[in-house]
């Protein structure tokens, strides 16, 4: 299996060494290089995120294991899930975070989103996000997943509540067919000015008219944006 001389440190890029580092994409070829690493053996490596146990080894192989991304075993009551190395929690977050997303940004103001976690067997989960939404026109489900398909664009406008921008997303939907509105209040939790992230979701050809004529909307309200 091919390797790679290289310098291999830690989280915080401390003494760095240098090994052989071996990059398996199956398990037969994981077990492969365990097989071959030689004299100086070898050590597993993860995310490279480890402070004090930095999955070095000076002079010998190191395999890289982010290949391996299978997730073998979820409980849902402990909230646990044992997986290969691959495997981020960033990655899980992203995923949750993405289904939740779409549910907040295309349902009505206060409307309800369910969430439910489910265990089929051993080795899946089933997180079902239900909103109540329109929902998708039956001639564009076949779509759904089609990155080229949506089209989307935002701005963030300040000192302004939600309630004060509703006038400007009823008539930018009432305007354009096939956009949908959909506004994300901050109120500064990670240190940035409080502000409403308003933007436009739909057809790609009416995303950016849709967009300027938000921006008008918002201008001619007073409210500074960016």
């Amino acid at each position: 299996m091919p390797a790679d001389s290289v310098s291999v440190t830690g989280w915080g890029r401390t003494a760095p060494t240098t090994a052989r580092l071996v990059r398996p994409r199956t398990y037969g070829e994981a077990a492969a290089a365990v097989r071959e690493c030689g004299t100086r053996g070898g050590i597993a490596r993860g995310l490279g995120r480890a402070y004090g146990d930095a999955e070095q080894n000076a002079g010998g192989a190191v395999f890289d294991m982010t290949g391996l991304d299978r997730i073998h075993a979820i409980d849902a009551g402990g909230g646990t899930v044992l997986c290969d190395a691959g495997v981020s929690l960033h990655r899980l977050m992203e995923v949750l975070n993405n289904l939740l997303d779409n549910a907040i940004r295309f349902s009505p103001r206060g409307g309800t989103i369910e969430v439910r976690l489910s265990q089929p067997d051993a080795v899946s989960a089933c997180l079902e996000v239900r909103d109540h939404g329109l929902g998708v026109k039956p001639e564009h489900r076949p779509h759904l997943f089609d990155r080229d398909r949506w089209g989307e664009a935002s701005i963030l406008v300040y000192e302004a509540g939600e309630s004060q921008l509703i006038a400007a997303m009823e008539a930018i939907e009432k305007t354009f067919a096939g956009i949908k509105v959909f506004s994300l209040p901050s109120m500064g939790e990670d240190g940035s000015r409080r502000h409403v992230e308003l933007g436009v979701r739909g057809e790609p050809s009416k995303v950016a008219p849709a967009m300027e004529a938000l921006r008008r909307l918002v201008a001619d309200a007073g409210f500074p944006y960016k």
